[in-house]
């Protein structure tokens, strides 16, 4: 009976140091997962901010084509 009991305490022991292991092993996941979703949403907003210049670039560009060809127009009427 004794020896049952020992043995039920090392098994619960044991038990207890996979789950703590698992746990650790958990956090440290998260950590990682957290970590690389901040990476994200920094290379997202990067992103965002690239998309806006060239959008501003690009409209920049059409309203200078646009007076090229009113010019173009302009002068072949004259």
């Amino acid at each position: 009976m004794l020896k049952d009991l020992q043995q039920e305490c090392e098994d619960s022991k044991q038990a207890r140091e996979d789950m703590t292991a698992q746990l650790r092993e958990a956090e440290r996941r998260m950590r990682v997962a957290e970590n690389e979703a901040e990476q994200m949403r920094e290379t997202v907003e990067s992103l965002q901010t690239i998309r806006r210049q060239l959008e501003a670039e690009r409209d920049e560009l059409e309203e200078k084509a646009a007076r090229v060809i009113l010019q173009g127009l302009c002068n072949r009427n004259n």
